[in-house]
């Protein structure tokens, strides 16, 4: 039996920087990078006999697979104006759209961990993401000011915006209404709006990372279904599916802030997915604010660093480590007792250098001896 010593390396999380294996009988481990989807870069990281022709064709294959369904996952959900949330952001209020089956079902996904949550997790924040200046458009190499809240730099948003975006009549997710019948499927968009000195603002999506996670989901399972089982696939710097159940990964993260790899996690047949402060941020008068947006004030989360999770779907954990990262360590800890089973989270606070965990001490390695492990 090959013993496949195999170790991804992950920039906290998930950059990868992975050291290829080459072992016996022809074994090796090679990457197939596809970047442009969700405009982030998917890898693909694959242990096979590529000599042989046969394994060879099966992973090229899976991966072509693959690649299809994260082109229809990104033309549905992505930031195009043609996409199924850009034509419902778009929408009048109470206006009904026929969408893909595919946002049918992530928009269900985020309706469990809305309800699940209690409203941490909350894709209705979509204004106040905007507002803040992380949504998609800042990013584009064409942006051009369109809002009156717009800002020639990165800063706080004036408190009138922020007031009326926290509206519950832009914030009910629970409102938002699927449908489907023998000629689709569909969604209505709450009849809720809020008007700011003449203009009308409607209820906005941003479904963010746990796209991502569909999307990492979705390919494990064409991997899986192929045959292709020593392998894992990351979709940007958030979304994990690991594969293999005979063998492990060990998965090294590294501190948010630059200072080294901190936590080393062994892992096999699940998805690991990270929220954190450090992907999109600005920094006023010594201050950061990151792309997070905690929907009960309507500003950038704050106190947690990053948050990490394995287990559960990595769609499921996305939303999940974003609502963790809007709790208080409290709640998160409470939240995680009692409404998760066979997960292991990690919640880092910078301040006070404090690792928030429920994993058992053989589950992971610290590499950090100034951090103080809290058992939650």
């Amino acid at each position: 039996m090959m013993n496949l010593s195999k170790k991804i390396g992950i920039v906290f999380c998930f950059l990868f920087a992975v050291t290829l294996f080459v072992g016996c009988g022809g074994v090796s481990g090679k990457t197939f990078d596809r970047y442009g989807y969700f405009g982030t870069l998917t890898v693909f990281a694959v242990y096979a006999d590529f000599s042989d022709e046969e394994e060879a064709k099966k992973t090229e294959d899976a991966i072509a697979e693959c690649e299809a369904a994260l082109e229809e996952i990104d033309k549905a959900i992505g930031s195009a104006q043609t996409s199924d949330i850009s034509r419902f952001n778009a929408a009048a209020c109470g206006e009904t759209l026929e969408i893909s089956r595919i946002t049918y079902e992530l928009l269900g996904i985020a309706k469990d961990m809305y309800e699940l949550t209690n409203g941490a997790y909350n894709p209705a924040v979509g204004n106040l993401v905007d507002l803040w200046g992380f949504s998609p458009r800042f990013e584009s190499g064409d942006y051009t000011p369109i809002e009156p809240y717009d800002r020639e730099t990165p800063s706080q948003p004036e408190e009138k915006y922020i007031k009326a975006f926290l509206s519950p009549a832009l914030l009910d997710f629970g409102e938002v209404a699927l449908s489907e019948n023998e000629d689709g499927f569909f969604v209505t968009k709450p009849n809720g709006c809020v008007e700011i000195e003449g203009k009308i603002y409607t209820v906005n999506l941003n479904l963010g990372g746990i796209g991502k996670g569909y999307a990492a989901d979705k390919c494990a399972e064409i991997l899986s279904k192929r045959g292709v089982t020593k392998s894992y696939v990351g979709v940007g710097q958030s979304s994990l599916s690991l594969l293999e159940g005979n063998e492990y990964w060990r998965v090294t993260l590294n501190h948010p802030r630059g200072r080294g790899k901190y936590l080393t996690v062994s892992a096999a047949n699940v998805a690991a997915s990270t929220s954190g402060d450090y992907e999109r941020f600005f920094i006023e008068n010594g201050k950061r604010y990151c792309h997070i947006i905690d929907p009960k004030t309507g500003r950038p989360t704050s106190g947690t660093a990053a948050v990490s999770m394995f287990g559960m779907t990595a769609a499921e954990g996305d939303a999940l480590t974003t609502a963790l990262m809007c709790m208080s360590a409290e709640d998160a800890a409470k939240f995680i007792r009692e409404k998760t089973s066979g997960v292991k989270v990690f919640m880092l606070d910078e301040e006070t250098l404090t690792l928030r965990t429920n994993a058992d001490k053989s589950d992971y390695e610290l590499g950090d001896g100034t951090i103080t492990v809290l058992n939650i």
